[in-house]
């Protein structure tokens, strides 16, 4: 078996480079969904098809039909694939019907692909010579696969016109392009094989449209799909995409310029060997026949160069095809077989393919080499820095070589780190001297501590900031509506939310809280409304759910910022008619219970970034409890230390240690970023390093040591020589406590993770994420 490349081969063999960029594109892209999915077989099932079109195109001697099957399949596959993204790319009503689309398309297709099978068989095996393939006789079932390329044609487009009317924004652009790149690669070639069949269309004309609206359809998948579709992929990525993108199609044009070049060869070769023959009258070995011009029918095909030269390709009956050259001034015929015209297509186009694939190496690797030299590496360092800056880090400057843009964002940054130091030092002084005249007030005017039991909890506070809060919790207690608790992380929101329930409702009343940062997306609404029996893979019985758990009692959604978008119309429709239905159920159930929020995010700025309904937000936010920061109530902290050493000393079975003036002092001036949460892990380290009877100055962290408005910047390190606390932050102190807290039930539990989330008085579900977050999965 022989192979020549041939223009239309190089033609497929770009388009199908084409697909495998697109593919790999898909691929890399982080957030990836269904569409996209399919959207990445959709570009395999092409890539198959053009690779069977270029082995069609290059061979001499066809070894059977399977070529043919191959393309019938993968171009039912294409089209199949290409209507489920369409359907999947928006959602919205109609992505309700994928899954059957998708079993009907795959049951028609393959009982299409298995007629075409068995009816081209045996079929006779004949060579098209207009096109350079190899064709079936197969007219029966030929009909049934355009009958059903059609019908999938037809849906895709209708599918893809409907969801492109629904968008709006950039993705309106990356929809009309997703359209017009389909149109251009799949329906556009399909009309000119149609023309080509029924002879409306010569064979350079097909090659030469295939090829360039195949390129111009990848053009706009490339160029503006990829630039407005808002996938997650790295900016490296997107560039080299597009920068291969556009060097396939510079090749693309490059190779129908050579096409012509060659064929110009090989006619000047026929016509010197005619004048030739004329001067020397000596027949060359390469030719099947010279001599006077015969009397044909297939003359009037041939293309005339001039009035009296022309050529052209003929294929006689059972025969090899030849091509025809005629001097008709001199009234002489040269007859070459056809392989003498494809192995001189082929050897010219051998070196422009061997110095396509070159370039195309270099221009990878020398693009790779630019974007991570002289952009990638300022850009990460840029957000590095801004990284750092978010943390506190201030003292941060950027290297601001060279006027260019990179430049000119680095001294603008620097600039601005400037700014925000200079207005930090500012903002100290004044908030230093702010806060100790506050305290000063507080402390002169707040009234005696109180206590109030919340189940097996404590809630104590003596400030008039927290009276507030509490006396407004106990005036809307009896109420139904909503309530949204706001306050910096580890300021009790929970333990309130806990006292607006044991306020407004009778003992034993439940109270089911959530933490939305803790449940995955995907188990959202079965854990909140439960679900029947089959209503997915895992459902092997029904599930109540938390709404039903909470009928009677409150419903608390702690962190509700962090609620998915997806999840919040189904939370407004639950606060609005009080009425939910269970994933995979049909019928309405009445929710009885009384829904809590909270969180330590500014909704209001949310609602205006986009990330969450401005409509929920006015549905939570009927009556707001605002919780106060611990440095905003200095006067609750002695009592809250004696609390904790309390309640310490008896869990490790201690004697309660004294704590000194000068000691308390310091707790009470450190400005306690974490709230409760932070001093309650200060208390548990002091007692877990003290080895007297009684909390001195030294005893407490260095980073925690306030004297004269200022904190030492130094980390601290236990007396005891066990730095396992010491040399770590906030963050890093809790994170150690909670492994060791988890760690400890584990092993009481023998491994049993309900068990030990039931010792631990949280839910499993919350306690598999926080051994995920800490590593320990």
């Amino acid at each position: 078996m022989e192979m020549y490349l041939q223009p239309i081969t190089i033609s497929t063999s770009i388009a199908m480079l084409f697909c495998m960029v697109a593919m790999v594109y898909c691929l890399v892209i982080r957030n990836r969904g269904p569409a996209l999915r399919a959207l990445e077989l959709a570009f395999l099932s092409m890539a198959i098809f053009y690779a069977a079109v270029v082995y069609t195109s290059a061979e001499t001697r066809p070894i059977g039909a399977y070529h043919r099957w191959i393309t019938v399949a993968s171009a039912m596959g294409t089209l199949i694939f290409f209507h489920q993204f369409f359907l999947l790319f928006n959602g919205g009503p109609i992505q309700k019907i994928q899954r059957i689309t998708f079993l009907a398309e795959v049951f028609f297709a393959v009982g299409v692909s298995l007629v075409f099978f068995l009816d081209t068989f045996d079929a006779p095996v004949f060579f098209r010579l207009a096109g350079h393939f190899w064709d079936l006789k197969a007219d029966t079932a030929g009909k049934g696969v355009a009958l059903l390329l059609l019908s999938l044609n037809l849906l895709c487009l209708v599918t893809g016109i409907w969801q492109a009317f629904r968008l709006s924004g950039k993705r309106l652009i990356a929809g009309i392009s997703a359209i017009l790149s389909y149109l251009l690669q799949l329906t556009v070639p399909m009309v000119l094989l149609a023309l080509y069949r029924v002879g409306e269309l010569d064979a350079l004309g097909f090659s030469i449209g295939l090829a360039g609206f195949a390129t111009l359809g990848f053009f706009f998948f490339f160029v503006f799909f990829v630039t407005y579709a808002d996938f997650r992929v790295s900016l490296s990525m997107r560039i080299l995409t597009v920068a291969l993108a556009l060097g396939l199609c510079t090749a693309q044009i490059m190779t129908t310029s050579l096409h012509t070049a060659a064929r110009n060869e090989y006619a000047n070769k026929g016509y010197r060997m005619l004048s030739e023959y004329e001067a020397t009258d000596r027949r060359p070995e390469e030719v099947l026949y010279i001599g006077s011009i015969r009397d044909r029918d297939e003359y009037i095909s041939l293309e005339e160069d001039s009035e009296s030269l022309a050529w052209g390709f003929h294929s006689p009956p059972e025969q090899d095809p030849v091509v025809l050259f005629l001097d008709k001034e001199r009234n002489t015929e040269l007859t070459l077989p056809y392989l003498s015209y494809r192995s001189l297509i082929h050897d010219y186009l051998l070196g422009w393919v061997s110095l396509m694939l070159l370039s195309f190496l270099i221009l990878t690797a020398g693009l790779l080499y630019f974007m991570r030299v002289a952009l990638l590496k300022p850009l990460n360092s840029l957000l590095f820095a801004v990284d750092q800056v978010q943390g506190g880090e201030l003292g941060v400057q950027l290297k601001a070589d060279g006027n260019d843009e990179l430049g000119q964002l680095s001294k603008a940054f620097n600039s601005m780190v400037q700014s925000i130091r200079d207005a930090r030092d500012e903002l100290r002084q004044y908030t230093t001297s702010l806060e100790r005249t506050i305290l000063e007030s507080d402390s002169m005017f707040d009234a005696a501590p109180e206590e109030q039991k919340i189940g097996d909890k404590l809630l104590i506070f003596a400030s008039r900031s927290m009276h507030a809060a509490v006396d407004r919790v106990k005036r809307i207690a009896q109420r139904r509506q909503p309530v949204l608790i706001t306050g910096e992380t580890g300021t009790g929101k929970e333990l309130i939310a806990a006292l607006l329930h044991h306020q407004g409702h009778p003992q034993g009343a439940p109270f089911v809280p959530i933490n939305c940062a803790a449940v995955p997306i995907t188990l959202w609404e079965s854990q909140i409304f439960g679900h029947v029996r089959g209503a997915f893979t895992d459902a092997r019985s029904d599930y109540a759910g938390h709404v039903a758990e909470a009928n009677g009692g409150t419903l608390f959604f702690d962190e509700v910022g962090e609620m998915p978008l997806e999840i919040q119309p189904k939370i407004l429709r639950l606060l609005q008619e009080g009425k939910y239905k269970r994933l995979g159920g049909r019928d309405e159930l009445l929710a009885t219970c009384r829904i809590v929020f909270a969180t330590h995010r500014d909704l209001k700025s949310m609602v205006a970034e986009g990330s969450f309904r401005e409509d929920l937000y006015y549905r939570i936010n009927v009556f707001e409890v605002r919780i106060p920061p611990l440095r905003e109530r200095r006067s609750d902290i002695p009592h809250l230390i004696y609390g904790f050493l309390t309640r310490y000393s008896e869990q490790m079975d201690l004697d309660c240690p004294e704590i000194s003036d000068e000691a308390l002092s310091m707790l009470v001036e450190y400005n306690w970023p974490g709230n409760i949460r932070e001093l309650e892990n200060c208390i548990i380290r002091i007692m877990a390093n003290l080895d007297s009877h009684r909390i001195e100055a030294s005893d407490v962290p260095e980073s925690m040591r306030v004297t004269g408005g200022a904190v030492s910047p130094q980390v601290p390190q236990s007396s005891n020589g066990n730095d396992s606390f010491g040399s770590a932050g906030f963050e890093e102190q809790i994170a150690i406590y909670s492994r060791r807290m988890i760690e400890a039930a584990l092993h009481q539990c023998n491994g049993n993770k309900s068990e030990a989330a039931r010792h631990l008085k949280i839910s499993r579900g919350k306690l598999q994420y926080q051994m995920r977050h800490l590593g320990m999965e």
